[in-house]
């Protein structure tokens, strides 16, 4: 009795995996739609479809090369880093990410086939056909290894009294678009964890090139190259721009001379202010005195005359200010008067 439970179960498994695996197939089978809409498409006007093919294909192209070398945007919006061959969005600004989004890059793409696909349909090539279009809807998917394009082309093509409208079309353009975003991404992460430096042995860690292409002091571009992404013979680049808070230097606030008598004790704060109230250290390059780290200076003058002092103020950030300071020791008349006495 055991056994033949055990084989009854087995059956029973069997017809459920069999069921599962024909329910899969039926998810995947091309709808009736497609297959009806494949057969809707005449022989005489395939060449305008294929032809209508061929400029999604070149704008979407065309779209994805102009999004990804202006960091994310075809049309101009946001924060926008002025170069001479682009103005590219900034991914990381100010300690923010402020990388455009993926609805964002899709919603632009989407828009420039919209746009472009008429000027690209030149439909005067195709004489004898009587051809007449509309709108056109066009939807953009960004995935990490393609870029999807589902384009509704409101399209009547009129030949020999019969009517077809080819208006579906699709487009996969093999660019690793939503993977180098992803890096982006994970670049502008690290540089909000650790935004004083960059990490290059963490940019060596991705499977693309990555170049950082200088633009003044407190900016710079990212260059993903990635070399498993080609358009038009040549490797995929994106690129973004960072902009970064630069920690101003501190200000010394001393006057150019300062004048003490011989012999008197001198108690004396120097002045000097930072921009971003970072802690400041005083030093000096005088063997007549020192300075206390937090600007005091303590000692007691015992040769009259005149020395030329370099008084140097840093902040935590390494930015250093230096001053060179007239120090005027004077003769104290009244310690010298009770020397005669």
């Amino acid at each position: 009795m055991g056994n033949k439970g055990q084989i009854t179960m087995f059956i029973v498994l069997g017809i459920l995996l069999l069921f599962i695996a024909g329910f899969f197939i039926i998810l995947n089978r091309p709808s009736d739609l497609d297959a009806e809409k494949t057969s809707e498409i005449p022989s005489d006007i395939r060449p305008i479809y294929n032809y209508i093919e061929e400029c999604i294909k070149d704008i979407a192209l065309n779209g994805i090369s102009i999004l990804s070398a202006q960091g994310g945007h075809i049309f101009e919006k946001g924060k926008l880093l002025e170069t001479s061959y682009s103005n590219i969005s900034y991914g990381y600004y100010e300690r923010k990410d402020i990388l455009p989004s993926i609805s964002s890059m899709q919603k632009d793409i989407s828009q420039f086939i919209d746009l472009a696909l008429p000027d690209c349909t030149d439909f005067s090539l195709f004489p004898g056909f009587n051809i007449t279009s509309g709108i056109i809807n066009t939807t953009t998917q960004i995935i990490d290894d393609e870029v999807i394009f589902e384009v509704d082309y409101d399209l009547k093509v009129n030949f020999n009294d019969k009517i077809a409208n080819p208006d579906k079309f699709q487009y996969k353009a093999p660019i690793r678009l939503g993977h180098n975003y992803k890096i982006a991404k994970n670049i502008i992460k690290k540089t909000l964890e650790e935004p004083e430096w960059v990490d290059m042995t963490f940019l060596s860690g991705f499977d693309v090139k990555i170049d950082i292409l200088p633009h003044d002091e407190d900016e710079f571009v990212y260059s993903i190259t990635d070399e498993k992404s080609i358009v038009d013979n040549k490797e995929y680049i994106f690129l973004f721009a960072n902009k970064f808070i630069v920690n101003k230097k501190p200000v010394l606030n001393i006057p150019d001379t300062l004048k003490f008598k011989d012999a008197k004790p001198v108690v004396f704060r120097l002045d000097a202010t930072d921009p971003e109230d970072d802690i400041l250290t005083f030093s000096d390059d005088s063997p007549m005195f020192d300075i206390t780290d937090d600007g005091v200076i303590l000692f007691i003058p015992e040769v009259p005359g005149e020395y030329d002092v370099t008084i140097t103020v840093e902040d935590t950030h390494n930015n250093r200010v230096s001053k060179q300071v007239k120090f005027i020791i004077e003769w104290n008349k009244i310690k010298n008067q009770g020397k005669r006495i």
